[in-house]
């Protein structure tokens, strides 16, 4: 029983008590009816009552099990136990009903015989829907219930007997070949059924895979490899955008260009991997500078920065830029290499192209080099 009760699947567990729940009244029904055609032929009254309190009595405990073991939950550290005792309580009700045989045999006819036999007939054919997802089961309830009866029609030694225990012998081989096929059926559901949620869940893993490397991609295709910093392609998306918002919510915004001065010197004399670390500087200054949550920092190409600054007053926007070239001294290590800005104030009244914002701004960081470097030029687009 221990060696078998690990290759039960959990579902037919389940099946099992929650099936057996419903049927096991039905011995009770099957026994009154029993009991009132056995009244009827004149079976003493006392012996009748005795044997349908017995079966009254093992099927109450049954249901009773079976209604516990499904409150209390399948556990796998229990799972023996509980299918032993189900088991052991099978065999009795089987027992049982094979003792109805043996007990009122002497008391009733022929037809009457063969009555019960239909009836315990019918009971085990009936048992399959309910036991065969679990054979052992399935056996320990008709095994008892036949084999007792077999076993005395061959001891007769009187020829239809005889016959008639290879009958049985026979309905019961017809019997678990049915349980069999019944019990393989419902196990290879719940195999497919596993397989399904396996299938299922792999699926899941892999669109979250898929999920997870479209987003990455997406990451990528807006992101400067080298600094994190949003890239040109996105800045123009941004911007646009961005412009739109502030007409709708009336409010200005900020476009700032900023250039390294000198950057040709950092690649001429130290060479492109210095310069690039210092681009990745640049980048950490800019960061620690803009910390608002609505703010956008690019990198637009080579030397040149851009940031958008969201609902910020043109003097806000400028002293932003100032925080920022305070913040890039902190740690450069080049008098020479500066940064040179320009901030374009747009109002949310403003229709100029995307073009022409941008041309101010590149004009205005134009003009800051043109006055000596390292300087910052605000300009505002008229209403």
């Amino acid at each position: 029983m221990k060696r078998s009760a690990p290759q039960i699947h959990d579902e037919s567990v389940a099946l099992l008590f929650e099936s057996s729940l419903k049927s096991i009244p039905f011995n009770v029904v099957l026994a009154v009816f029993m009991t009132a055609s056995l009244i009827y032929n004149k079976v003493p009254v006392g012996l009748v009552g005795a044997w349908l309190a017995a079966v009254i009595f093992i099927t109450a405990i049954r249901w009773g099990y079976s209604k516990y073991v499904i409150s209390r939950g399948y556990n796998k550290h229990y799972i023996h136990h509980q299918l032993l005792m189900f088991l052991m309580l099978t065999i009795c009700t089987g027992l049982i009903w094979s003792a109805c045989y043996f007990i009122f045999r002497t008391h009733i006819s022929g037809v009457n015989e063969a009555i019960i036999m239909l009836v315990l007939g019918g009971m085990s054919a009936g048992a399959i829907a309910s036991l065969s997802v679990y054979l052992p089961a399935y056996c320990a309830y008709i095994l008892p219930m036949f084999v007792p009866i077999i076993i005395y029609n061959f001891m007769s030694l009187e020829f239809d007997r005889i016959i008639l225990a290879i009958m049985y012998l026979l309905f019961i081989a017809m019997l678990m070949i049915t349980a069999k096929i019944n019990s393989n059926l419902l196990h290879r559901t719940f195999e497919l059924s596993e397989e399904k949620d396996s299938l299922i869940g792999e699926l899941t893993v892999a669109n979250q895979k898929l999920e997870e490397s479209i987003e990455e991609i997406k990451v990528m295709s807006i992101t400067d490899s080298l600094t994190g910093l949003f890239n040109r392609r996105y800045f123009d998306s941004t911007l646009r955008s961005e412009i739109t918002r502030a007409k709708r919510n009336s409010h200005t915004l900020s476009l700032i260009l900023i250039d390294i001065d000198n950057f040709k010197y950092l690649n001429d004399t130290f060479g492109h991997p210095y310069g690039d670390d210092f681009l990745v500087y640049v980048a950490e200054s800019l960061k620690q500078s803009v910390r608002r949550a609505n703010d956008t920092i690019f990198r637009l190409g080579g030397d040149e920065f851009a940031i958008i600054l969201s609902n910020m007053t043109p003097e806000d926007s400028v002293t932003v830029c100032s925080q920022i070239q305070n913040q890039f001294k902190t740690h450069n290590k080049h008098d020479n290499v500066t940064l040179s800005m320009s901030v374009v104030s747009i109002s949310s009244t403003h229709n100029s192209a995307l073009e022409n914002i941008i041309s101010t701004a590149d004009q205005a960081l134009y003009q800051a080099k043109e006055n000596g470097k390292n300087q910052i030029v605000s300009k505002q687009l008229p209403h």
